[in-house]
């Protein structure tokens, strides 16, 4: 699973959701599931924080909002 984080949107919640992703990941290792993180620029949406879960825009994304916006990818 690819997970873009926007750089230009993230501002100060960057390594707070960079932090959840990596927590995350690994504990989805272990169900063998991937996340494919990286930091990317504009994803078009400037209602930041924003990423990107396979191509599915969030915007106004928490830390805290993470697992659940990962798992209810994976369950699509």
């Amino acid at each position: 699973m690819k997970v873009q984080v926007c750089e230009h949107c993230a501002g100060e919640e960057m390594d707070g959701i960079i932090k959840e992703l990596k927590d995350l990941e690994v504990k989805l290792k272990k169900e063998s599931v991937t996340l494919e993180i990286e930091k990317s620029g504009c994803l078009g949406s400037c209602k930041g924080p924003v990423i990107s879960v396979d191509g599915t825009i969030h915007d106004e994304v928490q830390p805290n909002f993470i697992q659940e916006i990962i798992m209810e990818e994976l369950n699509q």
